[in-house]
């Protein structure tokens, strides 16, 4: 993907809180986080919890947050979400995908 503006919440589920990365890709390869390319991090982990099957965070951001790699959310709009879960060395899309 290029020119998207990505959040990505990791968890080890080792009751410790999931890491949140605020990351812009520029190019098709691993995206850097906006604070590697000059811009600020803008997200909140507002609340998480483990499950016996996962894990569940709430993160939350400013609709308009001023930062360059950040694309603004307007009320009312669609935006795309894509799931997926890591298992040992690969990546596998969830079946749910879809806007909100």
């Amino acid at each position: 993907m290029i020119h998207t503006d990505m959040i990505v919440v990791m968890a080890n589920n080792n009751g410790e809180p999931p890491t949140k990365m605020d990351l812009f890709a520029i190019e098709e390869a691993t995206p850097p986080t906006d604070e590697s390319l000059g811009g600020r991090d803008d997200l909140f982990l507002e609340d998480w919890s483990y499950t016996e099957t996962g894990f569940t965070a709430v993160v939350s951001r400013l609709l308009i947050t001023g930062d360059t790699f950040d694309h603004i959310i307007k009320p009312n709009s669609e935006m795309d979400m894509i799931c997926a879960t890591q298992k040992k060395d690969s990546w596998t899309e969830h079946d749910f995908s879809g806007n909100f």
